[in-house]
C-alpha cells in the first residue's frame, strides 16, 4: 500500500458498506475521516484494515477547488486492494514447478 497523506481519498469498505474518505491533517497527526468514522492514520497504514474497515483503493491530491469534494474526479488512482486468491496446494505445485508441504505458522 502507498503512505498516506494529507489531502488523500480513500474509499473504504467499512461494516460491509463502500463509501469515500479523506485523509486529513489534524494537531495529533494524520487521521482517516468519513461521514461513519474516525481515526488516527498509524491505525491503518501497514495492514490497510482497522476494526470493521478496509481500504479499498486511494487517490492523490486534487485542485484547491476539489479538496473538499469526496469525488474522485480528477485525482489520479494510486492504490487498489486486491483481493486474495483462494488456491490449491496443486496449483501452487504447478506454479513452483515442485512439490511442496504446508507447516502450521510457529
Amino acid at each position: 500500500m502507498v503512505e498516506l497523506k494529507s489531502g488523500y481519498l480513500v474509499k473504504i469498505s467499512y461494516d460491509g458498506e463502500e463509501t469515500f474518505a479523506q485523509i486529513i491533517e489534524t494537531v495529533t497527526g494524520l487521521g482517516l475521516s468519513s461521514k461513519s468514522t474516525w481515526f488516527p492514520v498509524e491505525c491503518i497504514q501497514k495492514t490497510g484494515e482497522y476494526q470493521s474497515c478496509r481500504i479499498l483503493e486511494v487517490y492523490g491530491k486534487t485542485s484547491n477547488m476539489g479538496a473538499c469534494r469526496w469525488e474522485v474526479n480528477d485525482r489520479k488512482l494510486l492504490w487498489k486492494y486486491e483481493r486474495p486468491k483462494l488456491v490449491t496446494v496443486s496449483e501452487i505445485e504447478n506454479i513452483l514447478g515442485y512439490k511442496i508441504k504446508i507447516k502450521e505458522n510457529e
